[in-house]
């Protein structure tokens, strides 16, 4: 479950009370399967090379993501029906939206291509101010409503 570098969020399935989780330092993090933390309602993450959630979080409300290479969002056990906050500082995302029905607010930074068919009602989309150009970096967003 939790080899050097790699955490697999069912080692927390015993924790059943927890409402809030952060996790950070981590090369890959993940989490599979069926409803493993219930009443989870603000998850974290920061500092990591990739996150790969395909799971039921049925009281999720928050997910930040912050300094990650790589986020995955998507399969077809991922629930976040309570979702309505999701923030995203990350390189590479995939996200499956059909199963975040009640998501209206999405910070987006740095994410290179954002495919959206739920509705928003706030979107921020951001570009780091370093050595990087904007000419160099391409985002590109497809929402069909944003209210």
């Amino acid at each position: 479950m939790c080899e050097t570098g790699y955490l697999n969020l069912r080692a927390l399935q015993p924790l059943s009370a927890l409402e809030r989780l952060v996790c950070s330092g981590w090369e890959h993090v993940e989490l599979g399967g069926s409803a493993q933390l219930p009443r989870l309602s603000s998850l974290d993450f920061q500092f990591m090379s990739s996150i790969d959630i395909d799971a039921a979080l049925p009281s999720l409300l928050s997910l930040r993501v912050e300094d990650v290479d790589a986020v995955r969002l998507a399969g077809t056990r991922l629930e976040l029906a309570r979702l309505s906050q999701l923030s995203l500082d990350a390189d590479s995302v995939t996200i499956r939206w059909p199963a975040l029905p009640s998501l209206v607010i999405l910070d987006l930074n740095i994410c290179y291509q954002l495919h959206s068919d739920g509705l928003l009602q706030r979107l921020s989309l951001g570009l780091p101010m370093d050595n990087a150009s904007a000419a160099d970096r391409r985002i590109q967003v497809r929402v069909r409503e944003l209210r």
